[in-house]
């Protein structure tokens, strides 16, 4: 979701396990200087970076060395990031709960996100959700305008679904009862969440 190479050519590298690195425009590598478990994103002038800890999200700012606590994280929580062009604010998406942080005060924006990304600016976020609906989020109030509304998706499926046989299908923006037939006949939907169908 979030920048990874500055407009200078600095860029974070993640690598597993192992410790994150910046590499500068010359091609230098070296790790960087916190113990983090992921670099998330990187500001447009290469001057903050926001990181992940097993606990926390924070906002590293190189020229002065200071770091500035975003938001509590539980343990193993896949998390997402974007900052703005200036690295002041930040966008952040862990398990569907989208927040911004402008450097002092955090907000939920939405629920349900799947993606999202932020402007230059921090002004707007847009985000689709787990209805397949895109929305444009204002940071300063959280105000969501619909750009496109819940659009029904079934992804394409290389095995044939065979009466007798459950299968799974990825889905978006489905009604909450859909009706599946297999070779015409109804067959029982076992259950359905925003992004599968059991039948």
């Amino acid at each position: 979701m979030g920048r990874a190479t500055a407009n200078n050519g600095t860029a974070i590298v993640n690598r597993g396990n192992l410790v994150p690195y910046l590499v500068s425009p010359d091609g230098t590598a070296s790790p960087f200087p916190r113990a983090a478990d992921t670099l998330l994103a990187i500001s447009a002038d290469s001057d903050r970076i926001a990181y992940r800890t097993p606990a926390a999200i924070f906002i590293h700012q190189r020229s002065t060395g200071l770091d500035v606590f975003a938001d509590s994280i539980a343990p193993n929580t896949p998390v997402d990031a974007a900052l703005s062009d200036d690295g002041r604010s930040l966008l952040y998406l862990t398990r569907g709960r989208l927040a911004f942080f402008d450097g002092s005060n955090r907000r939920p924006l939405a629920k349900g996100a799947l993606r999202a990304t932020l402007s230059g600016d921090g002004e707007i976020a847009y985000a689709t959700t787990e209805d397949a609906r895109v929305v444009r989020i204002r940071t300063a109030s959280g105000s969501i305008e619909e750009m496109i509304p819940r659009t029904p998706f079934v992804a394409p499926q290389t095995a044939s679904a065979t009466s007798g046989l459950v299968t799974t299908l990825s889905v978006a923006g489905l009604d909450s009862k859909p009706v599946v037939e297999v070779d015409g006949k109804p067959a029982p939907v076992f259950s359905t969440d925003p992004t599968g169908l059991r039948f």
